[in-house]
């Protein structure tokens, strides 16, 4: 695979240096970008001990129309060597979202084909799939124990799943459009989820019932994720801003504005401090959850960007994009 370093901000480098060197010879900004793919990545995720990155997609977008595409492989990248270590290709499916569970040592992905996907890591094969029913699970999120799936899909329901006996456990119903986007919060109490509407919906996991809508938005919400302690949502939508909300009260705390176009992609730190944003404007943001201002901005993909993650100490973060790569950036601290 080929994977390129360039110069960010007009910041010199040690191009040489591996991507986690120490911090005296390494400058904020893009480190490194991968693009051993043929189509749009759609999902990235890094993994709990911030060594690997989990990289999928598929399909195509071309003067305005949407195309099948074929490179549907979901690759393991090293981050020290940015060298690809592991492909799954057993599905057919382009991948939408992928999450690490279980200190890393298996990943799920939902690919469009009505099911979610669970792979062990070590062994580089699936092991486990959830069957939801034809467009049933575009979209997923697993608590970090890998004990409760969530899945969202454009049949306009929200599923949860039992991992260890496989089977769907409630179903969440009430969505008048598609559902884009899914969140579970890390005690597995609480799940969010969004789409082809302009607020996000609330659950409460154990009854099997919403409890609550975010409004505010003003056009449709794509993207949701839950903070670290799930007590805040931040919420990213076609109205070119992400949305940071108090759950309990389910009250705007922050809007986050500046991106030029949709925000499809949004991401916690692992201490809730801060927020990624990926949008169509072709940047990734990264903002103060605090204050609401905008950290940085971070500018090298082509094309849209789709989605965004932290690395679990919160020093680099990685993106997917519509331009067929994905990308490695140093965070300021």
């Amino acid at each position: 695979m080929k994977v390129s370093h360039s110069l960010s901000f007009g910041v010199i480098m040690a191009l040489a240096a591996p991507l986690h060197a120490a911090p005296a010879i390494e400058k904020v900004g893009q480190v490194a970008c991968f693009e051993a793919f043929k189509d749009i990545v759609w999902g990235v995720a890094i993994s709990p001990d911030g060594k690997s990155a989990l990289v999928g997609g598929g399909g195509d977008h071309v003067n305005g129309q949407w195309l099948a595409g074929g490179d549907y492989a979901l690759r393991l990248f090293d981050l020290q060597t940015g060298k690809e270590v592991k492909r799954f290709e057993a599905h057919k499916k382009g991948v939408s979202n992928v999450v690490f569970a279980d200190k890393g040592k298996v990943a799920f992905f939902s690919c469009g084909d009505g099911a979610a996907h669970m792979i062990d890591i070590e062994k580089g094969k699936e092991i486990k799939h959830f069957e939801g029913g034809d467009s049933s699970c575009n979209y997923l999120n697993v608590t970090p124990d890998a004990k409760l799936l969530l899945t969202g899909g454009w049949d306009r329901t929200v599923r949860l799943w039992d991992v260890d006996k496989g089977k769907e456990q409630k179903r969440f119903e009430g969505h008048t459009g598609r559902v884009w986007g899914v969140a579970i919060s890390p005690d597995g109490n609480l799940a969010a989820s969004c789409g082809d509407e302009m607020i996000v919906r609330v659950w409460d996991v154990n009854k099997g019932k919403e409890i609550k809508q975010l409004s505010g938005h003003e056009q449709f919400v794509v993207a949701v994720a839950f903070s670290p302690d799930g007590k805040k949502i931040v919420s990213g939508a076609w109205d070119n801003t992400a949305r940071l909300w108090d759950v309990d009260g389910g009250k705007e705390l922050q809007r986050l504005e500046g991106h030029k176009g949709r925000v499809e992609g949004v991401a916690f730190s692992g201490d809730g401090k801060r927020v990624l944003t990926g949008s169509l404007d072709k940047t990734v943001r990264l903002w103060d959850v605090k204050s609401g201002k905008q950290l940085a901005s971070f500018e090298g993909h082509k094309d849209s960007v789709s989605k965004v993650a932290f690395s679990p100490d919160g020093n680099y973060a990685i993106s997917g994009g519509w331009d067929k790569t994905a990308r490695q950036w140093k965070l300021p601290e």
